[in-house]
C-alpha cells in the first residue's frame, strides 16, 4: 500500500526513496508509497471505489505486475526541487534530498500478493485491486489511498492526507526504452498544485 521522496533534472537531483513517499508524499514517493481518498473524483463508474479497478478491466494483476519487478536506480529527474519547495521544505533538506540517488527494489509480496517495494530504509506493500488503506508514514502522517493496476500496464495510486486533506497521485510506468518512469502529483484543498517525475533504469 502507498506512500509519501542537487540541482536541476539529473539524477543527482533527485529525491531519495524515502524522500519520495516521506516527502511528496509524507511531506510520500518512495514517492518513492505511503489521506481519504477522493472518491468522488477518482471513482470508477462499475465500482463506485477510488482508481479504476483492475478486475472490472479483466487486468491480470500478475502478468501486469511482472513488469515492475527488479532493482531500478534512477537515472533522472524534473520538477524535484520546485516540488519539494511546494511541500515547505527548508533549502538545507532540499539539498540533502536532491544529493541522493535512490535505488527501487520490486517484488512480489509472498503474503498478501501485492508490489513490494524496498525504498532505502522501508519498504512499501501496494495492493493493486483497488483496496483502501491507512498507512502510517515514517514522519507520522496518516495517509488513506488505493492502488489499482491499469489496463493500459500503469499502477496508480491515490491518495488523500488526512492532516490537510491533500490530494496525491503516483503513476508508475514502464517507458517504450524499457525505463520505469514515476510521475507524482499533489494537490492542495486550495486547487493549488506541484508535481515531479523520475525515470528508473534497472539494474538487476
Amino acid at each position: 500500500s502507498a506512500s509519501a521522496s542537487a540541482s536541476g533534472s539529473d539524477a543527482t537531483d533527485a529525491p531519495n526513496a524515502d524522500a519520495d513517499v516521506d516527502v511528496d508524499v509524507d511531506v510520500d514517493v518512495d514517492v518513492d508509497a505511503d489521506l481519504d481518498v477522493d472518491v468522488d473524483a477518482q471513482a470508477d463508474p462499475v465500482s463506485g471505489k477510488a482508481g479504476v479497478i483492475a478486475e472490472n478491466l479483466d487486468v491480470d494483476l500478475d502478468s501486469g505486475m511482472v513488469r515492475f519487478l527488479g532493482m531500478w536506480t534512477l537515472a533522472k529527474s524534473e520538477g524535484v526541487d520546485d516540488f519539494l519547495r511546494f511541500n515547505d521544505l527548508p533549502w538545507t533538506i532540499r539539498r540533502l534530498v536532491q544529493s541522493q540517488t535512490p535505488t527501487h527494489m520490486l517484488s512480489k509480496d509472498t503474503e498478501t500478493g501485492g508490489l513490494k517495494m524496498c525504498m532505502a530504509n522501508r519498504t512499501i506493500v501496494q495492493i493493486l485491486d483497488g483496496s483502501e488503506t491507512d498507512t502510517t508514514t515514517p514522519n507520522g502522517e496518516i495517509l488513506r489511498g488505493s492502488s489499482t493496476l491499469r489496463a493500459d500496464g500503469v499502477i496508480e495510486s491515490n491518495f488523500i492526507r488526512k492532516e490537510d486533506k491533500a490530494r496525491i497521485q503516483v503513476l508508475r510506468s514502464i517507458t517504450d526504452d524499457g525505463s520505469m518512469m514515476v510521475s507524482m502529483s499533489m494537490t492542495r484543498k486550495d486547487g493549488s498544485s506541484s508535481a515531479q517525475t523520475q525515470w528508473f533504469q534497472r539494474v538487476a
